[in-house]
């Protein structure tokens, strides 16, 4: 039985190139430039449904290399899982799906695709240390702050230690992050039950930065109200 909150998990790879450059493909259907996927099958683990789509949508065997990051469409209820990918075998071939496709360069993924899909192949660009974490409405990203690493997109939603201080634009997003709000209800709720009325944890939470970590935001992901994903 289907449930009012659950999501779907899609899958995506982007394939790199001795070059540097991204595999985009247009879409037969609205013909967007995206990167490669579709959504996970039920019973079909991660790399087995990456392996399946890329295959179906080009003829191009891959190998995963990485994740480069995880996004939410907040407006279908979609989380994508991103990966780098090389390729091992196969030749490209269009398919029910696939109009055409194009090597691209980063300046060439910014004038192709959206923001919302775009970042997506901008991030497995990029060789940072751990993967994304992004939400968007299936065009733009989501309101937060920008990206200091990928120049021509806003909204980085890196998780950040425990005992980062604040700086920048990020110093205001706690309260506005959905998780924190419901970290913050929760306190209140506790707070009328009598567990949270010692002054020193008053003094304490009062002091405490907004995006602070603790807080249950790790992202300081900004307020937020399709191949999917």
């Amino acid at each position: 039985m289907d449930h009012p909150n659950t999501h779907s998990v899609s899958v995506a790879g982007v394939i790199i190139d001795d070059q540097g450059r991204a595999l985009l493909t247009q879409r037969r259907d609205n013909s967007h430039w995206e990167a490669l996927g579709g959504i996970l099958e039920r019973g079909e683990d991660i790399t087995t449904g990456l392996l399946r789509e890329i295959r179906e949508e080009t003829g191009l065997d891959v190998e995963p290399v990485t994740l480069t990051g995880v996004y939410k469409n907040m407006t279908r209820h979609i989380i994508a899982l991103v990966f780098r990918c090389k390729v091992i075998g196969g030749h490209l071939v269009e398919t029910s799906e696939t109009r055409a496709f194009r090597w691209a360069t980063a300046d060439e993924v910014r004038s192709l695709a959206n923001e919302a899909f775009g970042i997506r192949v901008l991030d497995a660009m990029q060789h940072n240390p751990v993967p994304a974490i992004r939400h968007h409405d299936g065009v733009h990203l989501c309101e937060g702050a920008a990206n200091p690493n990928v120049s021509g997109h806003t909204g980085p939603h890196r998780l950040q230690a425990v005992d980062q201080a604040p700086s920048g634009p990020h110093a205001a997003l706690g309260a506005a992050c959905p998780v924190g709000a419901h970290q913050d209800r929760r306190r209140r709720d506790a707070s009328r039950h009598g567990r949270a009325r010692r002054p020193a944890r008053r003094s304490r939470r009062a002091t405490r930065w907004p995006g602070d970590p603790s807080w249950g935001c790790p992202s300081a992901a900004g307020p937020c109200p399709r191949r999917e994903g």
